[in-house]
């Protein structure tokens, strides 16, 4: 019986774990609730910017950056906030 190529170089147990680890650290960030993310309006040239000042992350679903509410305040954010209606 043979054994499906490896891809990525390394043994089938290493891919295996790396994928396990990588989905883990994501899903730190994945269950936050919309309460404890405030969403920015970050333009693309300022993204740098964003994840250096104020350690924003890029949330693929909504297509919007965001920050732990708990972390940084408002007034930090005041750049990159979304103005209120």
């Amino acid at each position: 019986m043979t054994t499906p190529p490896d891809h990525c170089g390394l043994g089938s147990t290493t891919s295996m774990r790396f994928l396990t680890l990588s989905r883990q650290g994501a899903g730190r960030w994945a269950d936050r609730t919309d309460e404890e993310r405030l969403y920015l309006e970050v333009p693309y040239a300022d993204r740098h910017e964003a994840k250096k000042q104020l350690g924003a992350r890029w949330d693929p679903g909504r297509r919007k950056w965001y920050v732990d509410a708990a972390k940084v305040s408002r007034e930090q954010a005041a750049r990159w906030l979304p103005p209120t209606p």
